[in-house]
């Protein structure tokens, strides 16, 4: 197969800058570091991340233990680690959060490792347990750093690869070195992170969402800002605001079945949720992301006359 050279036809610097679903967050869920030796990372993040060795070796330390790690390697870091990485030779680190929520595939959620969790408490698990990168997980490195590197910030594409990693993590590990490798993760918290996606787009209020889920409001909302890191009420609007962009900019729903389907009480209260988050009303909104086709490529019209 012949291999030529990319061009970007999508205008990075243009449309996705005005895009809703580009990533200008500091804590992105895809992002790639370089460090130079004796740089420090410190890792008490608000999140779980997976970190991949592509190039270097470093040292984690934490508590009283100091261990090194050498490029090829992929580490789980979970969130609110008390601990730091040491630079010992020039690094290229790939880190890819981990959400609340997550599946190696649509028969393989989490919450299976979960369930064994539960009868293996007993037994010893390593706080960090390494994976080695194979052939195909560095592929995908691969073209993901060279995605990165053109300035691709885009949630939904950092959503797709996220997925597609995970996918590989179900075909190229074996059931034990998964278990291994995400049990920091499998606490109580998945169990809780279930339960807020299964009642929380039915429910109108954090208290009815608080029943549901067995807590008290205090302490359902405690519970919440450990597992999410923001309260409820900021991670619903997220959500709230996502789906709804999707509504208006992807359908030709009616505003009046959008705004009575998440529960506004009016479609001047809809108009104004809107303007707020998005900065323009949803007809604007809606006109703005109907986009035009480009032209006809010349070379390609004159190939067809041809035919």
């Amino acid at each position: 197969m012949k291999v030529i050279d990319y061009e970007l036809f999508c205008s990075l610097e243009q449309n996705c800058l005005e895009c809703f679903l580009y990533d200008n967050d500091d804590d992105s869920l895809i992002t790639c570091i370089k460090k130079n030796h004796n740089e420090t990372i410190e890792l008490n993040s608000n999140v779980n991340k997976i970190f991949f060795l592509v190039e270097g070796k470093v040292v984690l330390n934490h508590k009283y233990d100091a261990t090194s790690y050498e490029s090829g390697t992929t580490i789980l870091i979970p969130r609110k680690w008390d601990g730091s990485m040491q630079i010992l030779e020039n690094a290229v680190i790939l880190i890819v959060a981990v959400q609340n929520r997550f599946s190696f595939c649509t028969y393989f959620p989490v919450q299976m490792l979960h369930k064994w969790k539960k009868n293996l408490d007993n037994n010893y698990l390593p706080e960090v347990y390494p994976l080695q990168i194979n052939v195909v997980i560095n592929a995908y490195l691969t073209n993901l750093i060279s995605l990165l590197s053109s300035h691709v910030k885009c949630k939904y594409y950092y959503e797709i690869k996220q997925q597609e990693l995970f996918y590989y993590f179900r075909l190229y590990y074996t059931v034990n070195e998964l278990f291994t490798f995400f049990s920091p993760l499998l606490d109580g918290d998945t169990e809780f992170t279930e339960l807020v996606y299964k009642h929380y787009e039915s429910v109108k209020t954090i208290a009815e969402l608080a029943s549901v889920t067995h807590y008290s409001v205090s302490g359902f909302k405690k519970r919440f800002i450990k597992v999410f890191g923001m309260s409820p009420y900021h991670w619903i609007t997220k959500e709230k605001t996502k789906k709804i962009h999707n509504e208006i900019t992807c359908t030709q729903k009616p505003f009046k079945e959008i705004s009575m389907q998440y529960n506004f009480c009016s479609i001047s209260h809809f108009n104004r949720f809107c303007k707020k988050v998005y900065g323009i009303s949803p007809a604007k909104l809606r006109a703005k992301t109907i986009i035009n086709p480009p032209p006809f490529p010349a070379v390609l019209k004159n190939f067809y006359a041809t035919k």
